[in-house]
């Protein structure tokens, strides 16, 4: 069984934890929407970035495997004639 290359598919970023002004009330350093978004975008790369470090994507492959091997298992005919064996992407 291939299943494709691991993915985040969601991030949470704690609104509460951010604070975006008025930028035509700050004087000195101009923050456009358009900075947030692009702040936004390398702190959701950087994070996946810590996340292949840590081991994240190689947890989740393990228990993606024991899981799909777990279920198909049930089945006699699938344990008794077939060799499983599930592959995750790179």
């Amino acid at each position: 069984i291939d299943m494709g290359k691991i993915k985040i598919l969601s991030n949470h970023i704690d609104k509460d934890s951010l604070e975006v002004y008025d930028e035509s009330a700050n004087v000195f350093t101009k923050v456009k929407l358009k900075d947030y978004s692009k702040f936004q975008n390398e702190q959701r790369k950087q994070v996946e970035a810590e996340e292949k470090v840590k081991g994240t994507y190689n947890k989740a492959a393990g228990k993606i495997r024991e899981q799909i091997s777990t279920a198909l298992q049930v089945n006699d005919t699938i344990r008794e004639e077939y060799h499983l064996e599930v592959i995750i992407g790179k």
